[in-house]
């Protein structure tokens, strides 16, 4: 709570619709799939894996100051 509510909330909302776009990948239409990388670009997983975690938080409205206070956790 360092740094509010929002902060914590975004990531938490990025991180749940992260993970329901990649178990999409294996639900039916969507898996078997002939090729991975275009049901990646279809399912809109490329704008995730394309780009660094501290672009992706920077894009979703995760603050410098939440970023760095994760990123150090990570260390």
């Amino acid at each position: 709570m360092k740094y509010g509510f929002l902060a914590p909330r975004r990531t938490q909302k990025l991180m749940e619709a992260t993970i329901e776009k990649f178990l999409r990948l294996y639900e039916p239409p969507n898996f078997p799939f002939r090729s991975l990388t275009q049901r990646a670009y279809e399912l809109g997983l490329v704008e995730i894996t394309g780009v660094t975690g501290e672009q992706l938080l920077k894009s979703n409205n995760v603050g410098p100051l939440d970023i760095g206070e994760f990123s150090a956790d990570c260390r």
